[in-house]
């Protein structure tokens, strides 16, 4: 397993400069490495695909053990749906996403690119802090401070929020008026396909079963 490990790291990330310059300004600098990929400085950073994927693979691993299966048929369905379909779901969505940024944000006759770039990155930033907020919350059930997990819960989405903010403010340099606006679209859009392609995903799911 360890040498499986190392090589998989191996192929997929190079231990260098490329991994601290890519990470520092993921969690805290919104928009940054979007931008840096636009301006042609793209080859200093980690590839946004690799980034997201590592980010998602750390996510759905940690949310997977967090299943209970005290009930096994219905530990069962989770995990499958969890370790299965979420994660082809998410990597769904993400190209959608991408396209409702397009839609909502670009300018006419923008490209693809940018827009997906922000997404990928986006995503992975999402799993990052979703993979911090599994790891508090757990602890925090640990030592009998579940209340605290509605706090923490209500920091998690204010700083996705903010940091989707930050980000499109950056990248597409509208005001601050029509970022907040554009937002509460591309919000209400992507929360309302997330419910409906997990529903759809779920409903699949338990007929095959």
């Amino acid at each position: 397993m360890d040498s499986f490990l190392s090589e998989f790291l191996k192929d997929y990330f190079t231990f260098d400069s490329e991994i601290f310059r890519s990470l520092k300004p993921l969690p805290f600098n919104p928009g940054f490495l979007v931008s840096e990929y636009l301006a042609g400085r793209g080859i200093r950073y980690i590839p946004p695909l690799r980034i997201s994927i590592f980010s998602s693979i750390l996510f759905f691993i940690l949310f997977g053990f967090g299943i209970d299966n005290s009930q096994e048929a219905v530990g069962d369905e989770l995990d499958q749906f969890f370790s299965d379909v979420l994660p082809k779901l998410f990597f769904l969505l993400l190209p959608l996403f991408a396209l409702l940024i397009q839609w909502i944000f670009g300018k006419k006759g923008s490209g693809y690119l940018p827009h997906f770039l922000f997404s990928t990155y986006f995503h992975a930033f999402g799993f990052v802090v979703g993979s911090i907020y599994w790891l508090m919350s757990k602890l925090f059930q640990s030592i009998s401070l579940t209340m605290v997990n509605t706090w923490l819960l209500a920091l998690t989405l204010a700083w996705l929020f903010l940091y989707l903010w930050f980000g499109l403010k950056k990248v597409y340099a509208h005001s601050v008026v029509t970022t907040s606006l554009r937002l509460m679209g591309l919000s209400m859009a992507y929360i309302l396909l997330l419910v409906l392609s997990a529903i759809i995903a779920m409903t699949v799911l338990l007929g095959i079963s």
